[in-house]
């Protein structure tokens, strides 16, 4: 894989393509013999020059550009880079069968498990299987109703997180079971919308189905719960579950930076403690017991 790095004039695209998403071959341009060396330095393997023709320099590196980012003058760009990535495929659409919804999609969000299918790791890609567009999350309008439909209409907006193995939701038409979609709520955009189906789903399946705690106890929980990395998509969520479904007194948040911090006090969690420093030092000085765990990060780092 690949990824080739369009105009920059500090190494962080570069830093970031190679040591966080771990990208092992990173294209970048240049002209200058001085920029050449100086991007080298920061982490780029291949060098090819932006002033002659892009499609014949990757040709000859032998390497293929899924990604690819420009940062300065993109219509100078576009067209050239067009002959670089995959093409765009065009599939028909399709039919719903029974009990299926054909959606038109107007919004989709980018998951974790989107990039492990695209990295081939296991056992994600193989549950997928090859030439599938990826995508689970997805809001839209129902478009046509397959035979024994009864939950939604045509015309109804709605949002849905997909089953792998199935096609994706990068696409503009996707085919769901009516059974795991929901009403678009009439408070949120299409774009908000797309964001809350995964993330949603793993926080309750978390805590209901999990941990087994009862919704909508008869009075507030005197226990309480704390929530690691609380301000991802699916701590934000668990959050708000604990606190308004669960009626958690107190719901504690993990974060590090103010504005995460803020972040999680925004969505109802009644006290924060900074996962850099010792937090049973931090609980102690609160005041607090915790009596539940859910931990939205790798359990080695915190057991």
């Amino acid at each position: 894989m690949g990824a080739a790095v369009k105009g920059f004039k500090k190494g962080d695209r570069v830093m970031y393509a190679g040591v966080v998403l771990k990208i092992p071959n990173i294209i970048a341009t240049a002209s200058r013999p001085e920029t050449i060396k100086w991007v080298l330095a920061h982490g780029a393997t291949h060098m090819i020059n932006h002033q002659e023709a892009l499609a014949t320099q990757i040709e000859q590196l032998e390497l293929k550009v899924p990604h690819i980012l420009i940062s300065y003058r993109t219509e100078a760009y576009f067209a050239a880079c067009l002959d670089l990535v995959q093409p765009f495929v065009e599939l028909p659409i399709p039919t719903p069968g029974p009990g299926e919804l054909l959606v038109r999609i107007m919004a989709f969000s980018v998951n974790p498990v989107d990039t492990k299918i695209r990295q081939g790791k296991a056992p994600y890609a193989a549950l997928h299987g090859k030439d599938k567009p990826l995508g689970f999350d997805a809001s839209g309008v129902v478009a046509k109703r397959g035979p024994k439909c009864k939950r939604f209409d045509v015309g109804d907006a709605v949002m849905y997180a997909g089953v792998i193995g199935k096609s994706g939701t990068y696409a503009q038409y996707g085919i769901i079971d009516e059974r795991l979609v929901g009403k678009k709520p009439k408070t949120l955009t299409f774009t908000m919308a797309a964001g809350l189906p995964l993330v949603s789903l793993t926080a309750w399946e978390a805590l209901v189905e999990r941990l087994a705690l009862p919704l909508d106890p008869p009075a507030p929980r005197k226990d309480s719960i704390m929530i690691i990395n609380a301000s991802g998509g699916v701590g934000t969520m668990a959050t708000q579950i604990a606190r308004r479904l669960l009626r958690f007194d107190t719901v504690i948040a993990t974060a590090s930076q103010p504005h995460t911090i803020e972040w999680c006090k925004q969505f109802y969690a009644t006290h924060c403690v900074n996962y850099r420093d010792d937090i049973k030092a931090q609980l102690s000085g609160l005041g607090l017991v915790v009596n539940n765990i859910m931990m939205c990060y790798s359990p080695d780092v915190y057991l």
